[in-house]
Parts: C-alpha cells; sequence; structure tokens
C-alpha cells in the first residue's frame, strides 16, 4: 500500500472530525457576527453596518426571556436525570452479577474504545516493543 493511501487512513477520521465541528459551529459564528449587524430592513443577509443597538435591551421581549430560563431549566433537569441514569447504570454493573450484564457492559464500552482510541488493530508492537497482550494492542 503507498504512503500517500496510508496516511489517508490514518487520518480520515480525524478530518471528518473536523469538518463535522465546523459544520457545527460555523452557522453559530455567523448567527453571533449577525447579531450586530445593522440591516435596513426586517431580513439581515447582508452585512450593513456595525451596532449594538440590538444588545441594548438583549431581555426587552418578554417571551423570549421566558424562552431562554425554560431552555435552562430543560438542560439542568436533562443533566441531572442523565447523570442519575449514568450513576446507577455504573453501579449495577459492577456490584452485581445479572444475565446481559456483558453484552451491556460491551454496547457502552464498545462505542468509547472506537471513538477515545480509533480501532484497536491485531498484533501491532506498542512503541518498538512487543505487545504484552498479543491478541488486542492499542494502536501506534
Amino acid at each position: 500500500m503507498s504512503g500517500a493511501w496510508r496516511w489517508v487512513r490514518e487520518h480520515a477520521v480525524m478530518g471528518f472530525g473536523i469538518v463535522a465541528v465546523a459544520y457545527t459551529l460555523i452557522p453559530i459564528l455567523v448567527i453571533a457576527i449577525f447579531s450586530f449587524n445593522d440591516p435596513k430592513g426586517k431580513f439581515n443577509f447582508t452585512w450593513e453596518g456595525f451596532t449594538l443597538d440590538h444588545w441594548e435591551n438583549a431581555f426587552g421581549i418578554p417571551e423570549l426571556t421566558e424562552a431562554l430560563g425554560l431552555s435552562l431549566q430543560l438542560a439542568a433537569l436533562s443533566t441531572i436525570v442523565a447523570t442519575s441514569i449514568g450513576t446507577l447504570l455504573a453501579i449495577g454493573l459492577v456490584r452485581y452479577q445479572f444475565k446481559g450484564r456483558r453484552l451491556a457492559n460491551l454496547l457502552i464500552v464498545i462505542r468509547l474504545r472506537h471513538v477515545c482510541s480509533g480501532p484497536v488493530k491485531k498484533n501491532r508492537s506498542v512503541g518498538g516493543r512487543p505487545a504484552t497482550n498479543p491478541k488486542w494492542t492499542a494502536p501506534s
């Protein structure tokens, strides 16, 4: 296999990750920048000039302030619920033996392994030394 193809194979996930993060964050950045625009009419499609007028009374519309408050309450509630479920699941997986425990562990850990370290490669030496576990080793 050529060196160029190997480089693409090893760096493709990182490239796709950068593209995905940019795809997610660029629209937010555009909205933040255009919030300082001074459009001539209702629509804010082209840059007309810089102004702070729209930020003088940011919480002046009660409906938007209520919507922001509700969004923050829902975010806090979902954080508490997700943390509670995750903690109870972890305690159950560590302390108790039950049917399906290994499958539950596998379903939780399999995505973490792939996201954190990339695909595991077989029979790979680490740092020039032979692998300690010849069956599965971390990618180098």
